[in-house]
This record gives C-alpha cells, sequence and structure tokens, in this order.
C-alpha cells in the first residue's frame, strides 16, 4: 500500500437511503475507523461496527468504505475518522534484511498518523501564527466553545461575576434590594430570573455525622438515619442493608452489567464449520461452541432456534470464565431439557459452580434458544453483537479459507507460510485441513505451483503457526513466496474443551 492522501476525515449527510460511505482515505485495519452520528440537532454518538455498520478496505490501496447496517433515525451526518495506533510491532535489528512490505507498511503508518495529527490540529483551539505563548489571540475558527467551566481568577475564561454582568446586561436579571443578602439567583422561566431566600440549615450534631440533609417539611430541613453509599471512603453495611440495596438496584435495573452469560454462542449465530444440521458423533463440534454429548446429537437450527431430536447438545464452559464460586442461574427458551454437570435443572434453577473449574451445559429433546448461564441472579437474555460474539467463538476454533498466507520457499520444492490466528486460543491448537491438494498453492513471482503433498504444520502455538506445502521442484530456495488456498479449502485450528 502507498498512502497518496493526507486524508483522514470524511463527513456525508445521512437520508436513511444511502448504502455506503466511500471514505477516500486508506486505513491500516478497519478497526482503526472511528464513525461518529450526528443529529440534525448537533447531539453526537459514536457507532458501532457490527451493529450499526461495516467496514471493508480495498485490495491493494486499502481505500476504506463504510456500510450502513442498523443506523440511528435519518437525518444526520454520518462521519468518518482514522485513528492510527502509535505502535510499532516489528523490531528492526542490525544486519537482517526486512521485505518491503514490512518496510512500506511502518513508512504508511507513519504518515497516516501524521495526516491524522494535521487533520486534528486543523480542527483545534490554535494560537494565532504571528502571536507569543502569553500574548495574542486563539482562533476558535467561527466554532462556538462548549464546557468551559466558571473561571478562578479574574484572567480565567468567564468568571461567575463576568457571568452574571452578562446576564444583568440582558435585561432579566432584577437588582437585589435590602434584606436579600446571601439570597440565590435561580431561573423562574425562559429568559426570567428571580432571587430565592436560603433556608436555615439546623445545627449539626456529633450524633449527625455522615447524616444526609432532607427536607421534613416546606421550608423546614433536618438530618436523616438514612444511610449514604459513599465512593471515597470504605464502609460496613449491614446484611439487611446489602439485599436492600440489591434490591433497589435490580427495581432499576442498574444490576444487569454487560458480559453475564458464561455460555457462548447462544442463538446459533456463528457456524464457522458450516454445520447444515444433521447428526453428528459423540464430541463432535456442529455450531460454534456447541458439540454432541456422549450419545452423540441429531439436531436443525433455524432462525436461531435449534431442535434436538436425538441425543444432547453441550457446551463446556472453560473454568477461566468462571471468576466467581457460588450461586449460578440458567435459562434458556424452549421445550429442552437440561442439565448443568450431569444434574438436570429447570428453568431458572440456580446451581453453584466453582471459580476456575470447567462447567457442562447440555441440552436434549425438544426446542432450545436464548441459554444463559450467570453469576448472582437471573437478567434478561444478553444479546451481544455478531462481531464480538465471533470473536468469543474464535478462542476455542477458527478457519480459512480463500486465503493467501505470506511465508517464503524454504527449499526449491516446499514453501512455508504463517498463519496469524485473529484470535489467541485457549491452548495450543488441533490444526487441520480440508480440500484436494490442488485446492493448495504456492505463488512465486509469477508463477503459480500446484501443491502435491498433504500440507503439514509446524511449529504451532496458542498464537500463530507454519504451513507447509511441497510442490516437487522449481521454487528459488530463500525467495518469497505465497502460500494461496482457494474457496474449496479449509485449514482449521481448534482448541474447544
Amino acid at each position: 500500500m502507498t498512502v497518496n492522501t493526507e486524508l483522514a476525515r470524511a463527513t456525508f449527510a445521512w437520508t436513511g437511503v444511502e448504502t455506503s460511505f466511500a471514505c477516500g482515505f486508506p486505513a491500516d485495519k478497519v478497526a482503526d475507523l472511528v464513525v461518529f452520528f450526528r443529529t440534525v440537532a448537533g447531539v453526537q454518538s459514536q457507532l458501532t461496527i457490527g451493529v450499526n455498520y461495516n467496514a471493508t478496505l480495498a485490495a491493494g490501496t486499502k481505500i476504506a468504505t463504510v456500510t450502513p447496517i442498523a443506523m440511528p433515525a435519518a437525518t444526520g451526518t454520518v462521519t468518518v475518522t482514522r485513528r492510527t495506533p502509535a505502535l510499532v510491532s516489528e523490531t528492526l535489528v542490525d544486519g537482517q534484511d526486512f521485505s518491503n512490505q514490512v518496510i512500506q507498511a511502518l513508512h504508511d503508518k507513519a504518515a497516516m498518523r501524521s495526516a491524522e495529527d494535521r487533520t486534528r490540529l486543523s480542527r483545534s483551539l490554535v494560537l494565532e501564527e504571528t502571536a507569543e505563548i502569553g500574548s495574542g489571540s486563539y482562533d476558535a475558527q467561527g466554532s462556538s466553545i462548549r464546557n468551559a467551566a466558571p473561571g478562578a481568577t479574574a484572567n480565567s475564561l468567564a468568571t461567575v461575576a463576568q457571568l452574571q454582568e452578562i446576564a444583568a446586561a440582558g435585561g432579566n436579571v432584577p437588582v437585589p434590594v435590602v434584606g436579600q443578602t446571601g439570597w440565590a439567583l435561580i431561573v423562574t422561566g425562559e429568559g426570567t430570573y428571580a432571587w430565592l431566600a436560603i433556608r436555615e440549615v439546623p445545627a449539626a450534631l456529633l450524633a449527625d455525622v455522615g447524616k444526609p440533609l432532607v427536607v421534613t417539611a416546606a421550608g423546614v430541613y433536618g438530618f436523616s438515619d438514612a444511610t449514604i453509599l459513599r465512593v471515597d471512603a470504605t464502609q460496613a453495611h449491614s446484611d439487611a442493608n446489602k439485599a436492600r440495596g440489591r434490591s433497589n438496584l435490580a427495581a432499576l435495573g442498574l444490576n444487569e452489567s454487560g458480559l453475564r452469560n458464561l455460555l457462548i454462542n447462544s442463538s446459533f449465530r456463528i457456524n464457522q464449520r458450516a454445520f447444515a444440521g444433521g447428526t453428528l458423533a459423540a464430541g463432535v463440534y456442529g455450531h460454534d461452541r456447541w458439540k454432541a454429548g456422549a450419545a452423540g446429537c441429531t439436531y436443525t437450527v433455524s432462525g436461531g432456534v435449534a431442535t434436538i431430536t436425538a441425543g444432547a447438545l453441550a457446551q463446556v464452559v472453560e473454568g477461566l470464565s468462571i471468576e466467581n464460586s457460588g450461586d449460578h442461574v440458567i435459562n434458556w427458551t424452549g421445550t429442552a431439557t437440561c442439565t448443568v454437570d450431569g444434574v438436570a435443572r429447570v428453568k431458572g434453577d440456580t446451581v453453584a459452580l466453582t471459580a476456575g473449574s470447567n462447567a457442562t451445559v447440555a441440552f436434549a429433546g425438544g426446542t432450545v434458544s436464548k441459554m444463559q448461564l450467570e453469576f448472582g441472579k437471573a437478567t434478561a437474555f444478553e444479546q451481544r453483537p455478531i462481531a464480538l460474539e465471533l470473536q468469543l467463538c474464535k478462542r476455542y476454533f477458527e478457519s480459512i479459507e480463500l486465503a493467501y498466507l505470506p511465508g517464503i520457499s524454504r527449499t526449491s520444492a516446499d514453501a512455508m507460510a504463517a498463519w496469524q490466528f485473529e484470535v489467541r486460543k485457549r491452548a495450543t491448537p488441533t490444526l487441520a485441513y480440508a480440500g484436494t491438494l490442488s485446492d493448495f498453492k504456492v505463488i512465486a513471482g509469477n508463477s503459480v505451483y500446484s501443491n502435491t503433498l498433504v500440507p503439514t504444520f509446524e511449529g504451532a502455538s496458542p498464537h500463530s503457526v507454519l504451513v507447509k506445502v511441497n510442490v516437487g521442484s522449481s521454487l528459488s530456495a530463500g525467495g518469497g513466496a505465497i502460500v494461496s488456498l482457494n474457496d474449496t479449502a479449509r485449514i482449521t485450528a481448534s482448541a474447544e474443551l
């Protein structure tokens, strides 16, 4: 890739009918793109990839394109910016050659970061070119300044006195009269103000330490015995108060923090193995994270609902995901029965799990969807973004097809290429391939060579593996090579439990 533009930001009108936004600038990774939406009223929000939009990078140029999925209601403005991480993953060593791709990538990232800095600087509050620090003016370029705090000194941007003078100059603030000393200025309506007397607060006694001041009657105040939850100091709360607090939080929905569900792919949206439904032998996986039980399993999936007609469909929850020992709640939708670690459970059952120990959840005989296992108490089903769900699945299983893996010609007969897993695996995975020998090829220079032997794997670790392909001869030892997989070839890495 060559960076041939200093653009790092693009703005588009969103009327609800647009199908894509061509950004006109490149990015190193899709994750480096940040997308915002601004309503006509000026309210800004950051959008989520995989939920509100998808993004792609063009082959070669890496020019970014954003495609709407579930955008906010029209109309408004969509802004796409690029934020390239200020990181360098390559280590340069004296006397060691590096490929043009590595060197080019380093320069491309540096150029993109420089363009991003210029873009932000052009939109910043900047001291005039001819001014020195301590003199001159800052140029806001015609934009208003928001969230300015009241000034602490006379030289601050806006002191309280200055704001009062501005309000009084508008003619809406009444002039204080005798007897109004210590009164507060309040808003009584749009553009109107009045002075309000501040009632006396009763003297606090030693026994009142830590008690909140409350209104006990019209114009009367007092100190309450209510317990206040503090964030600046450690407190000792009774079991009764703790229970009451949890109940109040639950009533407000404030105890339903995200990422509660320990089960992965509970709506069967991720299917990397492309399982079309049918019968699985014991321990064989179908949809991601779900495998056949000890007696096998026959099931199909439609609309996120699995119908199990024989055997059991099970998921092993990794012990590292179970951070808390104690009561967990199991729930699901459908007619299937459930067991947790071999013990029959009904919907809403409390299950005692041990932190750090694996747990097996299995369903049989009926329909099942929206399975949820969570610590503490039952909450609504957690619908995670599909991009996040896919990442969770790839900790245990990942596959590639129709891919190009960069590598070298180790000898005149074989080429070696690196597959860097998208997600670090739970453990060193088991590698496998599918397809015919000719589905794997080696590209070297302007030539394409067909594979002649079964692909093999070397140096496997939780984060990567070397893929070896043999073409018989004709390669230049030590030269660059690309191992390619066509659309019927597949390599898989499995670290399932």
